[in-house]
């Protein structure tokens, strides 16, 4: 009996020796994960014949501070070498976020809270118009609070890279730039379009004009929670709040969505015109004119062929 007990440490290796994956599979390394767990989990996965090559290649080359966290895929048969690359030159899974144009921080925010593989809650909204519409890269385990980080300073450093290279005397700093380039944004989405609705708008702030701009009425009375869709009534024209330019003049006091650098460019470089009024078609594009009698007379046109419909809708 006691000659066969040799036999039961070999049974019990065998038993515990982690055999290779046959298929490939995902693993995550959050951040703060030490080099131990990752050795344990890498033997115990069978992606390391022998325990401890993780850790004596981390010593050799003195990469333990390079790790690099993020989801991985660990293809079947992949080497440990490999996958010491992997970890340390941070070759993760990437998950991508498009922030589209023209959305109010409110609505972005929605959207990273709704992005999966994030971390945290959102419950603070941005300053208005402080977050840039792009397409970002994420991994997954990532702080929601890192996006709109991200966010806020390619906005940030998107004006100052523009607005030195182009300057308007009705537009002073880039704050009035950016708060500029949002009523652009939400006034028309073709880019032939918006340098000339940029015009008209800078030379109504040159004559003192108000800019009747309804978008930013839109944003008074919607509280930024959407970005359009709101037909406005007449009595929506008399609203007390300073984002009424139909009853203050200037500029108000903060954009009305995250604009995109075409209209940020498009306010720094303007089509130069007469024009100070411009009316939708109908049909996407406008019709500018100089004369107030002309822009009633393409108002009429608009009413005659669109026949709007006079219920306002959110």
């Amino acid at each position: 009996m006691k000659k066969s007990l040799w036999i039961l440490p070999i049974i019990f290796i065998i038993w515990w020796y982690p055999k290779e994956p046959a298929e490939d599979s995902y693993y995550t390394i959050t951040p703060g994960t030490s080099a131990f767990k990752i050795q344990n989990d890498l033997f115990r996965m069978g992606y390391e014949k022998f325990y401890g090559f993780f850790l004596i290649r981390l010593l050799m080359t003195g990469k333990r501070s390079h790790i690099c966290a993020g989801e991985y895929l660990l293809p079947a048969g992949i080497s440990p070498i490999d996958i010491f690359i992997k970890f340390t030159k941070g070759d993760s899974i990437v998950h991508r976020l498009t922030i589209p144009e023209g959305l109010t921080v409110f609505q972005i925010v929605q959207l990273i809270n709704k992005a999966p593989h994030l971390k945290g809650v959102l419950t603070i909204i941005p300053q208005e118009g402080s977050l840039f519409p792009t397409t970002l890269n994420y991994n997954k385990g990532q702080e929601r609070s890192e996006i709109v980080t991200r966010l806020q300073k390619l906005m940030i450093e998107k004006l100052e890279e523009l607005c030195t290279k182009q300057k308007n005397p009705q537009l002073q700093t880039p704050h009035d730039v950016l708060v500029m380039a949002s009523i652009v944004e939400r006034e028309s989405k073709l880019s032939n379009e918006r340098p000339i609705i940029a015009g008209v708008f800078l030379n109504r702030l040159e004559k003192g004009m108000k800019l009747q701009a309804d978008p930013c009425i839109i944003y008074a009375i919607t509280k930024g929670r959407v970005a359009g869709g709101y037909r406005l009534r007449k009595v929506d024209m008399m609203i007390d709040s300073p984002y009424n330019c139909y009853k203050y003049c200037g500029l108000p006091p903060t954009p009305i969505c995250c604009p995109s650098e075409e209209s940020i460019k498009a306010v720094l470089e303007p089509q130069k015109s007469d024009s100070l009024y411009f009316v939708t078609t109908g049909f996407g594009n406008h019709r500018f004119s100089k004369h107030y009698k002309v822009h009633r007379q393409n108002i009429s046109l608009w009413r005659k062929k669109c026949k709007p419909n006079k219920m306002r809708k959110i």
